[in-house]
């Protein structure tokens, strides 16, 4: 018979909701939980005798730190976890199964749940605050390193250019622009434009645009 009560407790606290594996994911507290596939309401076990592969997950996080996570990002067939000062990684092989499924620990930069990551190009990109400012940074796969991330910081030459706690990040991958708001300067927007060649980043210039007059909400 099918399972009588969900795969994890009702009371948990929701942190961040994705979709991924044509599962609907909730970060809860320390663990995600995975829908059925297919099933993005269903997270009740659909039977006891066996665990079918397409069954709902839910999925500790290993790894050193306590941390509870607060955005989920899609990213290379993976599912990145970020939380306030370390980052995890959910996948399986070669697909995301109750079975299969492993989550942990990859990284440990700094992040702020105050605007959300966003997939750029070959990384994430996501934010963190150094005292009153407000830092870019990118978030990658080490090359030949299985399961680490490393981050390179893309506001490095200017740490005191944006004021305030980040609202929101948007890019053009086509155009390589990636743009900034914070509640440091309300009317303004933060731009980042690069100049690559392949995969090679040769200039990059940031620039403030001022909407006379206007209050940037988002």
């Amino acid at each position: 018979g099918a399972g009588t009560s969900p795969i994890f407790p009702v009371v948990r606290n929701v942190q961040a909701i994705a979709f991924f594996a044509d599962r609907l994911v909730f970060s809860c507290d320390e663990s995600l939980s995975l829908s059925q596939q297919g099933s993005y309401f269903n997270f009740f076990r659909t039977t006891v005798r066996t665990l079918p592969s397409s069954d709902p997950i839910d999925e500790s996080i290993s790894g050193d730190r306590t941390a509870v996570y607060h955005s989920l990002v899609p990213f290379g067939g993976k599912l990145v976890a970020f939380a306030e000062q370390v980052q995890a990684q959910l996948s399986g092989s070669p697909n995301v199964t109750p079975a299969s499924v492993e989550a942990s620990q990859v990284s440990g930069f700094s992040s702020t749940p105050a605007a959300s990551p966003v997939v750029y190009k070959d990384g994430i990109l996501y934010a963190s605050v150094d005292g009153s400012f407000t830092t870019l940074r990118s978030l990658f796969p080490k090359v030949n390193v299985e399961s680490n991330f490393d981050s390179d910081n893309l506001s490095v030459h200017i740490p005191s250019y944006i004021p305030g706690i980040p609202k929101q990040i948007e890019v053009n991958a086509d155009s390589s622009v990636i743009a900034m708001t914070c509640d440091g300067d309300t009317d303004a927007i933060y731009v980042l434009k690069q100049h690559r060649e392949g995969d090679q980043i040769k200039q990059s210039a940031w620039v403030r645009f001022v909407l006379e007059g206007a209050t940037i909400r988002g």
